[in-house]
């Protein structure tokens, strides 16, 4: 998909295809929203897993993205946001990201744009080492549990809640060996 990049440069940001190829074809670009039916079978699934997601590390391989940003958007919906969000290009003064301070903080899919362009640019405001590795955490964490990504994962949140995740992660074996005989699909992020 083409999106715009740091100093509103076009990229053509990579992903696994999740809809048929005509989905937009007659209504044009279109909000994806959680529950909608255009994906395929098998889309549906690389979106709730967010394994859609995993080919943009070659556009961080190849210096299109970065790890931690702003997410990058379509231009098409960007020329609507700037025209009625103050600062919405600001973000596009930093490298876009894989995820981001908007992301972990909620802010993604379906939600208000303000809120996520207000994240975005606390983010920029406040950049350092310390807040992307936090981020980078932050996001294994909320892949399992976010009400607003387009899954909530079943299976592995409530036992995340229960034993902690810097406890899943950064413990023994047994723990994560007990999630993955529950469900192994549930797991992909912490085995990456």
């Amino acid at each position: 998909q083409e999106r715009m990049g740091m100093n509103g440069e076009h990229f053509n940001m990579i992903k696994f295809r999740s809809m048929p190829v005509d989905a937009e074809q007659k209504s044009g670009p279109v909000w994806a929203k959680s529950g909608e039916s255009r994906a395929t079978t098998f889309g549906s699934f690389i979106r709730k897993t967010s394994l859609d997601e995993l080919p943009q590390f070659w556009n961080v391989l190849i210096g299109e993205m970065s790890l931690v940003g702003p997410r990058p958007e379509r231009p098409f919906f960007i020329d609507q946001f700037k025209q009625y969000v103050p600062g919405y290009m600001l973000r596009h003064k930093m490298k876009a990201g894989i995820t981001g301070w908007a992301q972990v903080n909620g802010w993604r899919g379906n939600t208000s744009i303000e809120k996520r362009i207000e994240a975005d640019l606390y983010y920029i405001q406040n950049w350092s080492l310390k807040l992307d590795f936090k981020i980078m955490f932050m996001t294994v964490w909320k892949v399992f549990q976010d009400e607003n990504a387009y899954w909530s994962n079943p299976c592995l949140a409530p036992f995340l809640q229960q034993i902690g995740w810097k406890r899943f992660l950064f413990s023994n074996k047994h723990h994560f060996l007990t999630a993955f005989a529950k469900n192994p699909l549930c797991c992909w992020v912490v085995v990456i």
